[in-house]
């Protein structure tokens, strides 16, 4: 995920500067699942960035913890419960090589996940390195942050694409399997890379739509219309 970021930062900014009279008055992100997720990331990797708006559909941007998963490690994981995956996951061979690993947040191994995860950890800004200021000052440069995902039956965590769904608007277990909402997760509390300053300045925006699934987002025409283009007029 951490190359992802950095090479499409550099498409962006050669589009960019390839057509400057198109892009001079800034640019949207418009970004589904992984790359909702890879987009967020990049409007606090990209210093001097010239994005708008940010349309976040169904990103994992608080992790993944969900046996749905399970398909995108080696089959060395057939022994593995979702409990002891994080042996596997926070391995740094993983963690260098599969996407899904860097998005893992194990909520009953919070130190590992903060220790070992090379990725989310940073961009979510729980941990210190040479550039959390300036990530979280990129992130706020941004005019509108706004961030769907389909709630699904009641008990249903996986909405066909991330599990859990909640952890696309910055909801996630705590260390005893319950959800805990934005509000009160640190990330918000602590403002670590912005999320409440964007809030409370009111450019923040959250829509949970009731029963939309993972790949409706950007399949269907109604769907997008109705719940992702208006932000864009």
């Amino acid at each position: 995920m951490n190359y992802q970021v950095e090479h499409i930062a550099k498409d962006i900014e050669k589009i960019a500067a390839d057509d400057p009279d198109t892009y001079k008055d800034g640019y949207h992100l418009v970004c589904h699942s992984q790359g909702a997720l890879i987009c967020r990331c990049l409007t606090e990797y990209m210093s001097d960035h010239n994005i708008d708006t940010l349309i976040s559909m169904a990103g994992p941007q608080m992790g993944v913890y969900d046996e749905a998963f399970f398909e995108f490690f080696p089959d060395s994981i057939e022994k593995l419960t979702l409990e002891e995956i994080y042996h596997l996951a926070y391995t740094s061979p993983m963690q260098l090589s599969l996407s899904v690993a860097n998005m893992w947040s194990d909520p009953y191994h919070v130190d590992d996940y903060l220790s070992k995860n090379t990725f989310l950890p940073k961009y979510n800004g729980l941990i210190d390195h040479d550039k959390k200021d300036e990530f979280k000052e990129n992130f706020l440069s941004l005019n509108k942050a706004i961030f769907v995902v389909g709630s699904q039956a009641d008990g249903v965590t996986y909405d066909g694409g991330i599990g859990p769904w909640q952890a696309a608007v910055f909801s996630y277990y705590n260390t005893t399997g319950e959800f805990v909402e934005m509000k009160d997760q640190s990330v918000y509390i602590d403002d670590t890379f912005g999320l409440k300053t964007m809030n409370e300045r009111g450019d923040l925006i959250f829509n949970v739509v009731d029963g939309v699934t993972h790949n409706q987002w950007f399949n269907t025409k109604e769907i997008y219309e109705k719940y992702v283009f208006p932000y864009l007029e």
